[in-house]
Formats: structure tokens, sequence, C-alpha cells
């Protein structure tokens, strides 16, 4: 499997994503490099031939960090999301955001639940467009957004495939799973169907 990320997505800032023979390299884009005049640097390394991940900053050009993770070291991923507002009117709930940031941040939990950040994509983001934020409080007919949402799932996506573990917390780990006699995945026990295959979830005795 492999991850593309679009390149005509010009309101989006995004992390550079290169797959060599050995290892897929996980780094601070050019840009942002250049805005800190080349003194931060984060890059992750994944290497699936010996299950590693290789975690290196270096932060002000002198101070470096680095480490090195286990693909059994990690619980999860953890994908958050945050905006800020850029533009600012009347909207159909009152005074609001008609534009704004967005910002998708990708982070690996260990099970000592430890942090670490993986990469995160910027863009812009909109609000209240068409013609309810035109006729209420003066916005653009048309509102640009970047591609950061999409790119970043898919990222994480991907990600998850790759080291084999769960897109956040695994329900697994606060609940009692239960297994598809259908195609053989552990689903949720509160609904009654597969949510991989849609069959009918067999009732036990006890339920």
């Amino acid at each position: 499997m492999s991850i593309h990320t679009s390149e005509s997505g010009f309101l989006t800032f995004r992390p550079s994503i290169i797959e060599t023979k050995n290892s897929i390299i996980i780094e601070t884009s050019f840009l942002k490099k250049l805005f800190s005049l080349f003194s931060y640097m984060h890059k992750i390394e994944i290497i699936p031939s010996l299950k590693k991940i290789n975690i290196s900053r270096k932060f002000a050009w002198f101070f470096h960090s680095f480490i090195q993770l286990d693909f059994d070291d990690v619980c999860h991923i953890d994908y958050s999301y945050e905006s800020w507002g850029t533009s600012w009117g009347r909207t159909s709930s009152g005074i609001g955001a008609h534009d704004e940031v967005e910002r998708f941040a990708v982070y690996l939990v260990t099970k000592n639940e430890e942090k670490y950040f993986v990469c995160s994509f910027y863009g812009e983001g909109s609000v209240s467009t068409g013609w309810t934020g035109v006729l209420l409080g003066g916005d653009d007919v048309v509102d640009y957004a970047g591609t950061q949402g999409n790119e970043s799932r898919q990222f994480v996506e991907y990600l998850s495939e790759l080291i084999g573990v769960s897109l956040g917390k695994p329900i697994g780990d606060s609940i009692d799973m239960k297994r598809c006699h259908e195609c053989g995945m552990e689903t949720s026990p509160y609904n009654p169907e597969c949510l991989y295959c849609g069959a009918e979830l067999i009732k036990t005795k006890s339920e």
C-alpha cells in the first residue's frame, strides 16, 4: 500500500512523506523549515522490515533528540483536529466564523501512554459558505478550502495499517468485543450488526 498526497492543494501545508525501498520518512516540510530559518526539523523514519520507528528532532539549530520505538510499543494513533477563525460575520446561528484555518495532528501513543508527535496538516477551511454567508454576513459566494482533511485521513489510515494499530484508543481496552461468526472480525457488542460485513450478530445466552 502507498500514500499519495495532493501536490495541487496550494491552500494546504503538509509534511514531506517519502517512500524508499526500506523505509517511509515523514519530515517537516521544506516551507516550514524555511520559515524557521532551518532551525527546526522533525523526522519520523518507519522501517517495516525491522518493525522500528525512529523519531528525531532538531530545535534552535543545536538541540537534538532521538528515540526509537518498536511497533509493539505503540498502542494506537491519536488523530486530533482544531481550528481558528480568520473571518467573522453573521451566520444562521449568530455571529461566527466565515473562514478558518484547520489543523489535523497525528501522534503515536505507546502502551505506557507516552505521546509522540508524527506530523500535522494545516490548511484553509471554510464555514457558512455559499449564499447563507453572503446574505447574512457579506461573505464571498465561493469559499476556497485546502485538502488537509482528506490528505490527513488518508495518511492516518495508511499509518494505522502499516504499524498494525488502531486509529484511536482500542474499544477493546474498556469493553469485551464480540467476534462476528461470518467474517471473524472483532466488533462492538452494542451494535446488532457487524461493523465490517453487516452480518447480524448472534446473541449469547447471557445476553
